[in-house]
């Protein structure tokens, strides 16, 4: 088995090992990390693009603060809402998302 040594010193199975997207920030602050990939809840589960459905989470205001997001993302919650991890959101609810706190700035 191929294994990464990280930092602390522990091992992980290079087949854990994913390539993690930056967060997106918006033009008011607001931050989100938004991810896609064979091990994340996303559509299709792939590396491969073309995703209808990404995996949202740490939804945070400008001052770092968690972020509730509209009750319509209720439903893509982890079992519990507000909560850290929304998986399978349309795409389109996404955009709309960062529309709404004025675009995206940048990434961090």
């Amino acid at each position: 088995m191929v294994c990464w040594l990280l930092r602390n010193g522990d091992y992980m199975p290079a087949h854990c090992l994913r390539v993690r997207r930056k967060r997106i920030t918006c033009n008011d602050g607001t931050t989100l990390s938004v991810q896609v990939g064979e091990h994340m809840y996303c559509t299709p589960r792939n590396n491969d693009g073309e995703y209808s459905e990404v995996e949202v989470s740490f939804i945070q205001d400008s001052e770092e603060k968690p972020y509730i997001p509209p009750n319509s993302w209720e439903q893509y919650s982890d079992g519990s809402f507000p909560s850290d991890v929304y998986g399978y959101v349309p795409v389109a609810l996404v955009e709309e998302f960062i529309a709404s706190h004025g675009g995206r700035k940048f990434w961090v």
